[in-house]
């Protein structure tokens, strides 16, 4: 991809028609501007929809799993181009607003999640849904996929192992002992 081989910046309509095989007016015609091949390519890949499963799911902890698991795929397919909108927002005061009403929408589906868990009264004490969305917004984020992945050394499968146990430690009301296991713990002498 142009973008991400030569930066937004230093990647003109030319270039791109020339490599895409069409006249420049072809581009201006259909997509209007660099931008908005850049605002196509991200609406391709903006993957901020609740899965349904959550809304059925009654275990807290299969929620978080198919939080993680969405996560790590919108990350694996979205992460290079997250990585190129950052550096045109830099350079383009309506990517940067792009890129904010992005996180905004990411930000609204965690909230829409952790509401979920909290009406199945499994988040951890004290935490509040907004807590709770920033959590995972923050979990969730192309930054950390990058990070770890992408200029890091981990594979795909460990970063959704780690995203599903951080969210579950950060998230989830910890598992209680239920009164019969209890009473009998007490009972047993040391």
């Amino acid at each position: 991809m142009l973008f991400a081989d030569r930066g937004y910046t230093a990647t003109t309509i030319e270039l791109i028609a020339e490599t895409a095989g069409v006249a420049v007016q072809t581009i201006y015609n259909t997509l209007g501007s660099k931008r908005g091949i850049l605002v196509g390519l991200v609406g391709a890949v903006d993957g901020y929809a609740v899965d349904p499963r959550i809304r059925r799911e009654r275990n807290a902890e299969e929620i978080v799993r198919i939080v993680a698991e969405g996560a790590g795929a919108e990350n694996a397919q979205g992460a290079a181009l997250h990585q190129i909108v950052m550096g045109a927002a830099a350079a383009d005061r309506e990517v940067a607003e792009l890129e904010r009403r992005h996180a905004a929408r990411r930000l609204d589906a965690h909230r829409e999640i952790a509401r979920e868990l909290e009406s199945r009264e499994a988040l951890a004490d004290a935490l509040t849904v907004d807590d709770a969305a920033a959590t995972m917004s923050a979990l969730c984020a192309p930054e950390a996929y990058r990070r770890l992945v992408l200029e890091g050394d981990w594979e795909a499968s460990r970063y959704a192992r780690w995203l599903e146990r951080a969210l579950r430690v950060q998230l989830l009301r910890a598992p209680t002992l239920d009164a019969e296991l209890q009473a009998a713990i007490r009972s047993r002498p040391l």
